[in-house]
């Protein structure tokens, strides 16, 4: 352990004392403070300039001042904030110092500590928004969302029950006291909602050698962005990944059943199925009526016309 040294020679007009873990401190009538003893975090390292002193506290490794303006200084070991005084503490009237923080008793305006955050999920259940503030008694708080006053919304925590998407939007706080106002940053609030098909594919006729087109749309509600897969007879399709699929050169193997799977952060869907008809083509020519049409040793011939050829019958009239 560091030996501590004595009280510094010469210190006089003594007016108040503090201990801190390893450190001493003494307050001066004309306002100046001394300070001895083990110092690796600056503790005994009283600022430059620090005059009009009217009490001091000592923490482990932390030294406080408080002076007749009302205002606090602290200097020392700072990892936890100890020394870190609070933007517009004014009218202080007593501090103190513990071991690794420190207290001051007087008046402050509202400060935020927390920002109210952003959130995002699915609807239907709860939300709660939540901020955190200092300042001195009493505070109060007003909830807006997208600029306009919530009733019954001056709590810390925002509670929002079974969300929709009429609740998304900006969500911030304002708190004031006797001293002042303050208003938070603005917290995004997203309802995520799943994809819902409005529009579903439909059954599909093509020539072999043809194109054939299946698609699907979305509500407009649908969260952003969306992902697509399309399937044939329940399977893959490689790189058919859009609201719509397209087929060219047609075969009679791809005759059967299509589907569309879609997906985003809030759930999935499969559309119904589409059935690609494949039709084969056939030679549709007709069958002629027999033609009468010449005579030959009295006899009357009669021409038919099939598909495959025409043959000739003779037959006697």
């Amino acid at each position: 352990m560091t030996a501590r040294p004595n009280v510094p020679s010469g210190l006089m007009n003594v007016v108040a004392i503090a201990a801190g873990g390893y450190h001493s401190l003494a307050l001066k009538g004309d306002g100046t403070v001394m300070a001895w003893g083990d110092d690796p975090d600056g503790e005994t390292d009283v600022p430059s300039g620090l005059t009009n002193v009217v009490a001091i506290a000592a923490g482990g490794h932390h030294s406080l001042a408080l002076k007749g303006d009302g205002t606090a200084v602290g200097w020392g070991f700072d990892n936890d904030g100890e020394t870190d005084v609070p933007s517009g503490l004014t009218n202080v009237v007593a501090i103190a110092g513990g071991g690794y923080h420190s207290l001051a008793l007087g008046n402050l305006p509202p400060g935020i500590t927390v920002q109210p955050q952003k959130s995002d999920g699915g609807g239907g259940r709860r939300r709660d928004v939540q901020c955190h503030c200092l300042g001195s008694s009493p505070l109060n708080c007003q909830w807006y969302f997208n600029s306009t006053k919530l009733a019954n919304a001056t709590n810390w925590t925002l509670i929002l029950s079974n969300v929709s998407t009429n609740n998304t939007g900006g969500y911030h706080i304002v708190v004031t006291n006797k001293l002042g106002l303050v208003t938070s940053s603005n917290a995004a609030l997203t309802v995520n909602v799943p994809p819902v098909i409005t529009q579903q594919p439909v059954n599909v006729t093509t020539n072999t050698g043809g194109g054939a087109m299946f698609s699907v749309m979305v509500s407009t509600n649908s969260t952003l962005p969306l992902s697509y897969q399309w399937y044939f007879k329940h399977g893959i399709l490689i790189d058919a990944t859009n609201a719509t699929l397209a087929l060219t050169n047609v075969q009679p193997g791809q005759a059967g059943i299509y589907s569309a799977a879609l997906a985003n952060v809030a759930g999935s869907v499969t559309s119904s199925n589409a059935v690609l008809t494949v039709v084969t083509e056939v030679n549709t020519a007709p069958v002629l009526p027999p033609q009468f049409n010449r005579t030959i040793h009295g006899k009357l011939l009669m021409t038919v016309t099939t598909r495959q050829r025409i043959r000739t019958f003779r037959r006697i009239f």
